[in-house]
């Protein structure tokens, strides 16, 4: 209350009460915040700060004490954006990389299709990007792209598609783009696709990316733009299928289809124009060793059971050198039943129980997952010729997703029902049955599971 009241007073009393002050009090009173102030600045700053913010305080203070007060505050300013800019840009804006290989698209294709990919997936470089790209960070980033087109890592890794993604980018300024235009440039002069993910079109990163002519919407086909890197590595690898099915258009005759027909390709007779040395014969060994297992079904049997047993091989391709899987596929195929869902139309809905193992004759189907927040996303696509609902039908667990025709689509389903009888009438078939069913479904994980830990 005395100080209330002392405070009070000085307030009304104006300047003038200053003069009754002893001056070896005030004198007092500034020499004691002064030395507390250099304490806190140069004192307790010892060991906390690094040696560029120590010498950017020292600097400061000696600023103050020479030139004056405003002049050290803006000496500080000054050399804080300078060290900031310099240690900024020593960080690294490229988070990692790594080949196609390693990371894969969540889609599930056919067995051929899956080890085509295996043999050229190489040729797809994955580069993840993090923080603010200015041009104290972006020469990192040319002088790594420089680096996988080096003469050594060329030879040893020729690459097709150069995927970059910027999900985890929080801004770009122009210069950052501009210097994009030059990484355009010279993977063109290399037939590198440019492929871009991650950067919304509306989103800073997008508008300096659309300024500065690098997106899909231009005229160069060797830029391409997607929204996520998992649509980017689908991209890629259906561009790389796109080989594989050109060699049997000039093997059979038959014709590519629309799901590969994405960008300009040679003609099926001219199939050896695609691309130079040395993707071309890694690509071209890769097609032939493809193309060399098929299975020969055989026509005596009932139309719809050659129908069943033709997808059953496409997915099982892999295990041909069993002699008992041909009697086990001819057991089962009888008992698949043609179910049609319409397009938005659900094959299940999550936490439902198993209704049975389900083979995609045509159309494409879409799984979901709740993220936690009310909303699905799409996780992976499943496309003909492939299974899907053969780990919960052995399991007996419930679903934990949602599955969405995108579009109409033919089936056949495998019942639950079916599946027990079958499972009590023929137990050692069945087991060879399931254990093909199950090495199918761990193919699809384990591409699951190297996307959800590398590509993040």
């Amino acid at each position: 209350m005395m100080l209330c009241a002392a405070t009070f007073g000085i307030f009304f009393s104006g300047p003038a009460i200053i003069g009754f002050i002893p001056t070896m009090v005030v004198g007092a009173l500034i020499f004691h915040l002064g030395l507390e102030l250099l304490r806190e600045a140069l004192v307790d700053t010892l060991g906390v700060v690094n040696r560029i913010e120590y010498a950017t305080i020292l600097s400061i203070v000696l600023a103050m004490a020479v030139l004056g007060f405003n002049e050290g505050i803006f000496l500080g300013i000054l050399m804080a954006c300078f060290f900031f800019i310099l240690l900024y840009s020593r960080r690294s804006a490229v988070r990692k990389t790594y080949t196609g290989s390693a990371v894969r698209s969540t889609v599930r294709r056919l067995y051929c299709q899956r080890r085509f990919l295996d043999n050229v997936c190489k040729q797809i470089q994955v580069m993840r990007l993090q923080g603010f790209m200015f041009f104290g960070t972006i020469n990192g980033v040319e002088a790594s792209i420089r680096q996988l087109l080096d003469q050594r890592q060329w030879q040893a890794n020729p690459i097709r598609f150069l995927v970059i993604d910027f999900a985890l980018v929080n801004g770009m300024d122009f210069s950052a783009a501009e210097a994009f235009i030059r990484v355009r440039r010279l993977l063109e002069a290399r037939e590198i696709y440019m492929v871009i993910c991650g950067a919304g079109y509306a989103s800073e990163v997008g508008r300096a990316l659309r300024k500065a002519g690098v997106w899909s919407d231009h005229e160069s086909e060797y830029v391409q733009t997607f929204p996520s890197l998992n649509e980017a590595l689908e991209w890629c690898e259906n561009v790389l299928l796109q080989f594989y099915y050109l060699h049997q258009v000039a093997i059979s005759g038959i014709a590519v289809p629309q799901t590969y027909s994405l960008v300009t390709a040679p003609h099926p007779d001219n199939v050896e124009a695609y691309g130079t040395s040395p993707r071309r014969a890694m690509v071209s060994e890769a097609t032939h060793s493809g193309l060399s297992t098929s299975r020969v079904q055989n026509p005596q049997v009932e139309p719809q059971q050659l129908a069943v047993s033709s997808l059953l091989c496409q997915a099982f391709q892999d295990t041909d050198s069993e002699q008992s899987v041909d009697d086990v596929l001819a057991l089962i195929a009888p008992y698949f039943v043609r179910k049609h869902l319409g397009s938005g139309q659900r094959l299940w809905q999550a936490g439902t129980a198993p209704l049975g193992m389900y083979l995609v004759e045509s159309g494409t189907l879409r799984v979901h997952v709740d993220n936690g927040t009310g909303s699905i996303e799409a996780t992976e696509s499943i496309l003909p010729g492939t299974t899907l609902g053969e780990l919960a039908l052995v399991t007996k667990k419930h679903y934990h997703t949602t599955v969405i025709a995108d579009g109409d689509v033919e089936l056949w389903e495998l019942s639950k029902r079916a599946f027990d009888d079958l499972c009590a009438t023929e137990p050692t078939r069945m087991l060879v049955f399931v254990r093909l069913a199950l090495a199918y479904s761990a193919q699809g994980m384990s591409a699951i599971t190297a996307y959800a830990f590398l590509a993040q």
